[in-house]
């Protein structure tokens, strides 16, 4: 079991003063539009620094059909690697590369009052500040209604874990007894 101290720490030293100076100085934030980049940026980008249009045998290698369950390791194709990773993975780190965000993030589901969006939340933020689990709690007892328990669940298929999906099929049957839910 872990620490909430630390959850707690991290909490009150990096996102509280985050959340605090973007609340004191909104004109800090930085619009959708000044991260986004349009398809023509991206490829300017890319051709400036030599990595667009691909090399001919590269460009081969990319276009070639699947002959089985490769994974392409190319530098090229870094980014789709990148996607591949875990939901959860990515949130947590940005979590941790940016504090204000998850606090935004933890604002904006508390005021929808999705538990099981804030659940899964929850868990992302607790990763990110390197803990598996905050205290001991059967999140069956916060899953109250079906889209609760249904939400929970697409999460849990979303991991590809079967360990996991199976731990949140008996946490999803415990709340469906608990709650009265028809499963």
């Amino acid at each position: 079991m872990t620490n909430p101290k630390n959850l707690e720490n991290w909490l009150h030293e990096k996102a509280g003063p985050a959340h605090d100076a973007l609340k004191a100085d909104p004109a800090r934030a930085v619009t959708p539009d000044q991260v986004r980049y349009t398809l023509a940026e991206l490829l300017a980008k890319a051709e400036a620094a030599g990595g667009y249009p691909l090399p001919p045998e590269q460009r081969e290698w990319v276009d070639a059909p699947a002959v089985g369950r490769e994974w392409p390791t190319c530098e090229a194709l870094e980014a789709d690697q990148e996607r591949a990773r875990l939901h959860d993975d990515a949130m947590a780190e940005a979590f941790r590369k940016d504090p204000a965000y998850a606090v935004e993030l933890l604002n904006s589901i508390l005021e929808d009052g999705d538990q099981g969006e804030l659940l899964i939340a929850l868990r992302q933020m607790t990763k990110a500040a390197g803990r598996e689990m905050l205290t001991p709690f059967d999140p069956a007892e916060w899953l109250t209604g079906a889209e609760a328990v249904a939400a929970f669940l697409a999460d849990a298929e979303a991991t590809a874990d079967p360990a996991y999906i199976e731990h949140a099929h008996q946490v999803a049957a415990r709340a469906r007894t608990i709650h009265g839910l028809e499963g």
